[in-house]
């Protein structure tokens, strides 16, 4: 492809950072595609698929067809490959305070993922391929119960991730990181608007764990 820009944007992100909002974005924003692809690749993808899945995007690029797709740091496994493959796109990445992230996805955990979006009418559910699934969630009265390990656990992942994200901007030539508060406004989705930090029991002292481990 040479040093040509394709005009097609791409998402690296990292779970509950607005990922699907700039993902919207990209596809509105770019101007040669074939189609949506949405979360490729899969956390739990055999070797044999992610291959598969890999291999079917490195050839079609090589014909000029070009597809949106969103990848989470989690779900890359060569991270050169990926830095190949993404060399010729715009590639946006979404960035937000690793606290809030950590709570949000504490709060989805709760609730087994039936709510991690909220919709233009106020309702919370999830995105399907048949639509808009509504899920009936008291964002009021909760208790969003985390423990030491889950705040270490989750530190390690976000340490983890920050170093693929810098590993592979580092070696791309056209990249934009948006920051959670100042993401492109769509009427299909808003964030959640929960004050996650009120339904948590005792969480000064694990705000402050999570912050030290932060900076160790």
């Amino acid at each position: 492809m040479g040093n040509r820009i394709i005009e097609v944007y791409q998402v690296l992100s990292r779970p509950r950072t607005g990922s699907g909002v700039l993902y919207y974005h990209a596809c509105r924003e770019s101007k040669q595609n074939n189609g949506k692809l949405g979360e490729y690749f899969n956390i739990n993808d055999s070797t044999e698929e992610y291959e598969k899945k890999f291999s079917y995007l490195e050839k079609e690029k090589q014909q000029n067809k070009h597809y949106y797709i969103k990848v989470h740091t989690g779900q890359i496994r060569d991270i050169q490959r990926t830095i190949d493959y993404f060399k010729d796109y715009h590639l946006y990445v979404t960035e937000r305070d690793p606290w809030d992230t950590f709570l949000s996805y504490m709060f989805c955990e709760l609730t087994n993922w039936e709510g991690p979006h909220k919709f233009a009418d106020n309702t919370f559910g999830r995105w399907t391929k048949q639509g808009k699934q509504i899920a009936n969630i008291d964002t009021n009265n909760f208790v969003l119960q985390i423990t030491e390990e889950q705040v270490v656990k989750q530190v390690e992942v976000y340490k983890e991730s920050m170093s693929i994200i810098k590993e592979i901007t580092d070696n791309l030539p056209a990249y934009t990181i948006f920051d959670y508060k100042d993401l492109p406004k769509y009427n299909h989705t808003k964030p959640l608007g929960i004050d996650y930090e009120s339904h948590v029991p005792d969480v000064q002292k694990y705000k402050t764990m999570f912050k030290e481990l932060l900076n160790d």
